[in-house]
């Protein structure tokens, strides 16, 4: 890993404690959240993804002409009036996503896609939870109702937090 790989994980990694420790009201809990974080990226590595996280060819020149610049203002506003951080990049990739805490084991995200032809996708995933349920919506909707979308996929995380879990957190499959 290079110089500046590193520079970046480190800044990244700075900017999702920081917004943790603000989110969680405690430092274990935000390194809780990084070390998962963390290792999520590990094992998708791990896991034999390609080095290389350009998109192909035929995507690369389509993916330019995406742009966040139209709903960058609207999930801004939406992010802080819940508390939340949007990361706008990972791995030079220009992405859109934040983080939710659920109980004390799990961990939610929900990201954006640019908008395509005035159509935004929202999605809603889990990123750790204490039955390892696969969990995962996505909206489509016009780049006006970004808003909503953002609403609507914060509250499908409240529902998955208030689940009924098929198992308790360590208890074996």
């Amino acid at each position: 890993m290079g110089l500046w790989a590193l520079s970046e994980l480190g800044r990244f990694a700075f900017t999702f404690f920081d917004g943790w420790v603000g989110v969680t009201g405690s430092i274990a809990g935000a390194a809780a959240h990084l070390w998962i974080a963390f290792g999520l990226g590990l094992a998708i590595r791990a896991r034999g993804d390609a080095a290389d996280d350009s998109p192909p060819p035929s995507q690369a020149k389509a993916r330019q002409n995406l742009s966040y610049d139209t709903i960058d203002g609207p999930i801004a506003a939406w992010a802080d009036r819940h508390g939340l951080i949007f990361c706008t990049e990972v791995g030079g990739a220009t992405r859109r996503f934040c983080y939710v805490s659920g109980d004390e084991h799990e961990c939610f995200q929900i990201s954006v896609e640019p908008p395509d032809g005035g159509i935004v996708a929202v999605d809603a995933w889990d990123v750790e939870t204490e039955d390892d349920a696969e969990l995962h919506q996505r909206w489509q909707v016009p780049a006006e109702s970004i808003v909503e979308a953002l609403d609507a996929a914060l509250a499908q995380i409240a529902v998955w937090r208030s689940r009924l879990r098929s198992r308790p957190w360590g208890a074996q499959p």
